[in-house]
This record gives C-alpha cells, sequence and structure tokens, in this order.
C-alpha cells in the first residue's frame, strides 16, 4: 500500500476527531475567573490541537480552485507524494558533531574531557556553551571562561543536549525561504523538547531520551519546505508556495517524513515508532514516551500562540491539558514546571 492509499483512508477522521473533542469542550467545566482569555479562546484551543489535515483533504480543497498557484501546488503535492512513495526524499546529513556526542554517550564510562574535546572542534559552539555556563540558568559565584569548567557546571547531560539544539538548529532548521515558517517549528521543538524533558522526571523516563525524541519529532515538515528547492530542480522552473498552503502540506505529511529522517539518522526502533505517531492522543497509546510527547507538543503550542511568560503563566488553561490525559504532578506544581521550562527556552533562544 502506498503512502498515497494510507492518507486516504485518513479522510474523515479529522473531522470525527473535532467533533469528539468539540463535545468535550461543550461540557460544563469549573474554570476560574482569572482564565477568561482562554475561555474566550477554547475554539482556537480546539484547532490548535487538532490542525492537521489529509492530503485528500487538501487537494480537495485546492481543486475548488482555479488560479495557476493551485496547478503547481497540486503538482508539488504528486511531486512529493513520489518521494516519499520511492523513499528518495533528500534526507540532511546529521551534523558530524551529534554523531560524535551520541557515539561518546554511548559508553557509559566516557569521561568530561572526552566530551569537551569534540566540542572544541566547534569553537563557536564551545564559546556558546561557556556563555550559556554563565548565564542564570547555571550561573555560580564567579563566571567561567574555560570549556573544562563550563562542561563541569552545565553537566554531561545537558551538554549533550545543548549540542544536539545548537547543531540542529544551525545546521538543519535553516531554510531561508521558509524563514518565518522554519523559526516557528523551531521554537516549538524547543520547547516541547525543554517541557517533555522536564515532565519525563514525573513519569520515571529517560529525560534525555525524551528531550531528543522531541526536538526531531516534527523535522519532517523541514524536509516538506525543504523539498521545495529540489521541485524547482527538478522541473526547471521558479516556484514558491504561500505559507499558508506548504504549512498544511508539511503538517499533513510531516509524522511519515519524520519518522523515515530517524531511520535514515540510524535512530531506535522506538524512537522511530514514536515519532510516527506522536498526534495519537494519549488515552489511545500505551507508551508513556508518546503520553509526554503529546502533552508537551500541546502545551508548547498553547503557550506561544498565546505569549504566556512568568507573569502570566497561571492562567495557563490546565484543565484542558488534563482533558486529554491525567497529569502526574497538580496544578500548581505544573505551572512551576512551566516557569522553568519557559525560563531554559528563553536562555536556549539566546545563545542565537
Amino acid at each position: 500500500m502506498s503512502f498515497w492509499d494510507i492518507f486516504k483512508k485518513k479522510e474523515n477522521k479529522k473531522k470525527l476527531r473535532k467533533t469528539k473533542n468539540t463535545d468535550k469542550l461543550s461540557s460544563k467545566t469549573d474554570i476560574s475567573d482569572d482564565t477568561e482569555i482562554i475561555i474566550m479562546k477554547e475554539n482556537e484551543l480546539d484547532e490548535l490541537i487538532y490542525e492537521w489535515e489529509s492530503s485528500e483533504e487538501i487537494i480537495n480543497s485546492l481543486l475548488k480552485e482555479t488560479d495557476n498557484q493551485t496547478k503547481d501546488n497540486i503538482k508539488f503535492i504528486e511531486y512529493l507524494i513520489n518521494l516519499i512513495d520511492k523513499e528518495k526524499l533528500d534526507i540532511p546529513m546529521l551534523p558530524d558533531i551529534i554523531i560524535k556526542i551520541m557515539k561518546l554517550s554511548e559508553n557509559p564510562d566516557t569521561n568530561i574531557s572526552e566530551y569537551t574535546k569534540v566540542v572544541k572542534s566547534d569553537q563557536a559552539l564551545a564559546l556558546k556553551i561557556i556563555k550559556l555556563a554563565n548565564s542564570p540558568l547555571y550561573k555560580g559565584i564567579r563566571d567561567v571562561n574555560d570549556l573544562n569548567l563550563a562542561v563541569s557546571r552545565i553537566g554531561i547531560e545537558e551538554l549533550k543536549n545543548i549540542v544536539l539544539m545548537m547543531s540542529l538548529q544551525s545546521k538543519i532548521f535553516s531554510n531561508k525561504n521558509f524563514k518565518d515558517l522554519i523559526e516557528d517549528i523551531w521554537k516549538t521543538s524547543l520547547l516541547t523538547s525543554i517541557i517533555a524533558s522536564n515532565l519525563a522526571n514525573y513519569y520515571s523516563l529517560d529525560s534525555s531520551k525524551i528531550y531528543t525524541i522531541a526536538l526531531v519529532h516534527d523535522i519532517g515538515e523541514v524536509i516538506v519546505l525543504d523539498s521545495v528547492k529540489g521541485y524547482e530542480t527538478f522541473y526547471k522552473r521558479k516556484y514558491k508556495p504561500d505559507n499558508h498552503f506548504i504549512k498544511r502540506i508539511a503538517k499533513s505529511f510531516h509524522q511519515e517524513i519524520s519518522a523515515f529522517t530517524l531511520a535514515h539518522w540510524n535512530f531506535s526502533k522506538e524512537q522511530i515508532s514514536i515519532v510516527r505517531t506522536h498526534h495519537t492522543p494519549p488515552e489511545k497509546t500505551t507508551n508513556e514516551y508518546n503520553k509526554v510527547l503529546f502533552i508537551s507538543y500541546q502545551t508548547a503550542v498553547i503557550l506561544l500562540k498565546f505569549k504566556f511568560n512568568q507573569e502570566n503563566i497561571n492562567n495557563f488553561p490546565y484543565k484542558f491539558i488534563i482533558k486529554f490525559s491525567e497529569l502526574p504532578l497538580k496544578e500548581d506544581a505544573f505551572y512551576l514546571l512551566l516557569k522553568k521550562s519557559l525560563k531554559k527556552f528563553k536562555e536556549f533562544s539566546n545563545l542565537n
């Protein structure tokens, strides 16, 4: 069965899921007055949770239009489906420094100096790690100017996460033709990974593992955007899809393409499976990593969409999130976790 056939079977799934969630939201809930901003936008929350569309739905809507842009868009969809079915997607190479760090992490006896040696090979990265070690997140009594001291202060596990984060952003999330879309995908992925790693402790999960998965779970969207250049080369013509269209296409195909990319990068079968099914609601999966990823992603989207910060975080719609899955921490503890996550997100974002 081709990738296209698989997506045809999903034609009605979005309507069913949105109907189910709308029923949930329409039921009476006990929401305090200080969440008025969220009450007013429940419909927007609903759309944020279930905004994906199948390729069939997108093409059906495009066929109702007749302009030249539409013809190119349909041709691009056919081009993309062909790449997926024949496994000819142009997958970027995983940055060499990430491969080296991952290899070192396979050996529990690897010491800090070995990690430091790898980081030193990238001077720009080394300087950013020193900068981060002196940030409010890790700052000690005095500043450090030595990479060894910076790594010691941050810790090996955090170092691995930082190297992964900075290398992916500079090497993979870097399509200049869709700068705004790439930035949105990156911000959501980064905040999702930070929230997920903080939540992992409450689920007794490996925080570094879920951090990695969360950071790359939407990589398929980036691959779709990168495919536009391949389309132009193949057909020897300029193609500039509008952001609304290409975003819809990227959302539709990204789970399978993300999984394919991780397989290309030799990630584990479990990690690939989690990414392939990361939009599966918590009540429909027994995998705790899937649950944490789903909750973290939805939380990150809402935080960014409504511009939550340290001052207004107590207005976050906690009751909306727990409609999908009960959390192993109470509301106040969840708000503290979000404050911690936003603080790290801010510091990580300031590195670039």
